[in-house]
């Protein structure tokens, strides 16, 4: 399970990943656009009750968002992309950890 700050981390990455500015965010959960920015830049503190709101705004699930487990939605997603095989969500999840891995070599 994450801490608030890890929790703002992903969320930011997550926003990134949907294309979505920080004004476009803080409007979808309902906060000032300069509010969103003080969580992601560490200048407040993250509110963990208001996690529903982003999970809902970032399509995926507040278990995610604090680490608990894999989003469901992104698994599947994943296994539309090896058409006609039969993958187990560990299989997938090793293939995530393969990306994660090749991801990171390339920014060396």
């Amino acid at each position: 399970m994450y801490t608030s700050e890890e929790v703002i981390e992903l969320i930011k990455k997550k926003r990134i990943q949907k294309k979505l500015s920080v004004e476009e965010l803080a409007n979808k959960v309902g906060i000032g656009k300069s509010t969103l920015s003080r969580y992601e830049n560490k200048l407040r503190k993250f509110p963990l009750h208001d996690l529903d709101r982003y999970a809902q705004a970032l399509g995926c699930s507040t278990e995610t968002l604090l680490g608990i487990r894999e989003d469901q939605n992104q698994l599947d997603t994943l296994a539309a992309h090896y058409d006609g095989e039969d993958w187990t969500a560990e299989e997938l999840e090793e293939i995530e950890r393969f990306k994660a891995f090749v991801r990171s070599k390339r920014q060396k």
